[in-house]
């Protein structure tokens, strides 16, 4: 099955056709392949861009055990991504908080090496703040 995936890794439209015929030569010990249909799904959804439509459409397919197995895995692969976006945001909100008060800051005053104690910054990286934004 992971040499079927490889073989088609750079024709993602053939692998998507072909992606049952991958599964189905798991089926025949389920219970035993259930981390294996998870790592090749990852890996398959790593080369393929699928939405859930045609997930679906794909799982037509599948056994019921393969279905299950492969939604749980999509849905803990959405799942993280989610959770990482909303990480990535929250970071970038927090940086932009950051660069706000330093500029507030210096233009009321503050001194620099005050500035880097507030946000827990170095000096330098206080400075080049300042000047990016200095326009």
């Amino acid at each position: 099955s992971a040499l079927f995936l490889q073989k088609y890794s750079f024709e993602p439209y053939i692998l998507k056709l072909k992606f049952s015929e991958v599964i189905n030569l798991l089926e025949t010990d389920i219970n035993n392949q259930r981390n294996f249909i998870r790592q090749i799904f990852v890996y398959f959804n790593e080369i393929v861009e699928i939405n859930l439509d045609e997930l679906k459409k794909l799982l037509e397919t599948f056994s019921p055990n393969a279905k299950k197995e492969i939604m749980t895995t999509y849905q803990l692969i959405k799942q993280e991504g989610v959770k990482e976006g909303l990480e990535q945001g929250l970071e970038q909100g927090l940086e932009r908080k950051t660069v706000d008060v330093i500029l507030k800051g210096y233009k009321n005053g503050i001194s620099i090496d005050k500035l880097a104690i507030i946000t827990g910054l170095s000096e330098q990286e206080v400075q080049k703040i300042i000047q990016k934004h200095s326009n």
